[in-house]
């Protein structure tokens, strides 16, 4: 090593006849300091992407991201999307020289990942005002591609109207927004009179024959809205019977 102190010894070898003599006394010597050449200006940048920095190569110079270890490559890779950091080259040392002091620092900030393309949204509930899609932990959604919110329920609709739905992976401290989803095209339903089955805007016997025939005959007497009147989750004679009694009685058996 430069400018470091040795001690040397020196002895008579062994040979047939006689035996190896004893150490005899030290030489110290002390190597001469290696020249330290001068500190070269900060790194620039080759280039980087989310997990990686490239700087640009020069000859004889090694590199070092923060106060971590100096390295002779000129790429560093495994780092965090979005985040900064502070880049140094130096002189390495060799035979003629010893390393030069660091150079000032370049701080980079590594980009944002790019999310993954998302499939298009899914419909879990159609109404005649509001369309509610299946939601999607850290996704955002939009009518239009322009607009974007994060409830996946869309209201002040209108009835019978076709509107299409987008999704995409909402912008992190990490990661871009993503490309934009194929569309979902739904049509909202028909505004209804609740208890009204037959269309004709009131609610009357009529009605109550219908959800009777639906319950025996559902494909040929479908309904477009929700019947289940008694709330048990099915809809079965106990609704026609409700339906029944919210006509004569409608305060004790509210539609809703």
């Amino acid at each position: 090593d430069p400018n470091t102190t040795y001690k040397f010894y020196q002895r008579v070898k062994e040979t047939h006849t006689h035996t190896a003599s004893n150490p005899s006394a030290e030489l110290s010597v002390t190597t001469y300091e290696l020249p330290a050449p001068t500190s070269p200006n900060a790194p620039t940048l080759s280039a980087k992407t989310d997990t990686t920095v490239t700087l640009d190569m020069v000859d004889g110079c090694e590199y070092r991201m923060d106060n971590g270890k100096w390295q002779q490559s000129n790429v560093f890779t495994g780092l965090i999307p979005n985040s900064t950091h502070n880049f140094y080259q130096r002189i390495a040392q060799t035979e003629q020289h010893c390393s030069s002091e660091s150079s000032p620092a370049l701080e980079i900030t590594t980009d944002k990942s790019q999310a993954s393309l998302p499939k298009a949204p899914l419909l879990l509930k159609s109404e005649s005002t509001s369309i509610t899609l299946v939601a999607v932990s850290g996704y955002e959604y939009s009518m239009d591609g322009i607009h974007w919110q994060d409830s996946p329920i869309f209201l002040a609709l209108t009835p019978e109207t076709e509107y299409c739905f987008y999704q995409r992976i909402k912008e992190t401290d990490t990661n871009y927004a993503s490309q934009i989803s194929m569309s979902l095209t739904v049509k909202t339903e028909p505004e209804y009179i609740v208890g009204d089955l037959n269309g004709d805007e009131k609610v009357n016997l009529d009605d109550v024959a219908y959800l009777l025939n639906h319950v025996y005959f559902p494909a040929r007497y479908p309904v477009y809205q929700n019947c289940d009147f008694s709330r048990d989750e099915i809809v079965s004679l106990d609704d026609v019977a409700y339906l029944l009694n919210h006509i004569y009685f409608p305060d004790r058996y509210p539609l809703k």
